[in-house]
């Protein structure tokens, strides 16, 4: 074996453990999201999209939460790494939820949902 050769092992090694490491902490922020987010009907829950390359832009009616987490699990099964992840919801007051804002005249503190996800994660890699 080359040592050129045993660069490229280490380096592809390397690589897959990173690789590894960041599909386990995008799914990790991805399942704790939808965990987290607060039910009514559970329309909310239903509309976390994964994608890779570019954000979904749809909405459901009907969409589960097993829905949302199998398309985290299926998308984060295609990362690799230098992918651009997107995880979206499109229903028009995800945003008041996640960050707060009024909602009937009345101010409504976000349950930080997406956020809290990310700092709990991402702490973890440090």
């Amino acid at each position: 074996m080359t040592f050129s050769s045993q660069v490229d092992a280490i380096l592809d090694k390397a690589a897959n453990r990173a690789s590894k490491k960041v599909r386990g902490t995008m799914l990790g922020i991805m399942r704790d999201t939808i965990k987290d987010t607060p039910v009514d009907t559970g329309r909310l829950r239903g509309n976390w999209f994964a994608s890779i390359g570019r954000p979904v832009d749809a909405t459901q009616e009907d969409r589960s939460r097993s829905a949302s987490m199998s398309n985290a699990v299926d998308v984060a099964g295609k990362f690799n790494l230098g992918d651009e992840i997107y995880f979206s919801n499109n229903l028009p007051y995800a945003y008041t939820i996640e960050f707060g804002g009024m909602v009937n005249g009345v101010p409504r503190k976000g349950q930080g949902m997406l956020r809290r996800a990310i700092g709990i994660r991402t702490s973890k890699l440090r």
